[in-house]
């Protein structure tokens, strides 16, 4: 259970307690709508998890089902043999963050280069 308090800086805060994820640890990012591009990779290259970023803001990824790696092993196959019978270049499986434009980074599955 977590204890709610209030700061001078931030309103209504959670407090953790023993066993509870440490919710100030929060406090020394960027808030939502405020993420650069730099902190989003910086963020990146020192996690496993998946995110992405967009308009400032970070969404932390769902962990992929089974059946959705098997849709995108699927997929995989079906663009590499395209790309490869075509001689267009190679496909790279995930993850791997895409720029899309300033500020906005998405994590697909598969990614022609």
């Amino acid at each position: 259970m977590n204890s709610v308090t209030s700061s001078p800086n931030s309103g209504l805060r959670l407090r953790s307690r023993p066993g509870d994820p440490a919710w100030e640890i929060a406090l020394i990012y960027p808030a939502q709508g405020q993420w650069s591009e730099s902190e989003y990779l910086s963020l990146q290259r020192k996690t496993n998890r998946l995110m992405e970023l967009s308009d400032g803001c970070i969404e932390v990824l769902p962990m992929p089902s089974p059946f959705h790696q098997r849709v995108v092993r699927f997929l995989f196959g079906l663009l590499q043999a395209f790309v490869t019978g075509n001689a267009l270049g190679e496909v790279l499986f995930a993850p791997l963050p895409i720029r899309l434009g300033p500020g906005k980074y998405r994590d697909p599955c598969c990614k022609t280069a």
